[in-house]
């Protein structure tokens, strides 16, 4: 495993760095609403989206861990997780 991020609600999670396969392990729970959108996109370094990277989009109550997997997306990224006040785990998985 790369990183690992946690975290409550809305925000960007800190840069990671990654061979050209790997993988998200996520999972998401604990939302005050029912449901709630969970999305988590990929960006890369420069701010710019990365349209090769993962990306999750779930309407629901909790979820995971679900694998995400990316192929030829190797570099330096950051997630963004935009959740109605849900929490949340990522973890870049390598190797």
């Amino acid at each position: 495993m790369t990183k690992r991020f946690n975290g409550t609600g809305t925000q960007n999670t800190g840069t990671f760095t990654v061979p050209d396969n790997w993988h998200l392990s996520w999972s998401y729970w604990g939302c005050p609403d029912s449901p709630s959108n969970f999305q988590v996109d990929e960006y890369d370094s420069d701010g710019s989206i990365d349209f090769n990277g993962v990306s999750v989009n779930e309407l629901g109550s909790g979820r995971g861990p679900v694998a995400t997997y990316a192929y030829g997306d190797g570099g330096t990224h950051y997630f963004s997780v935009n959740t109605e006040g849900c929490s949340w785990s990522l973890a870049v998985v390598t190797g």
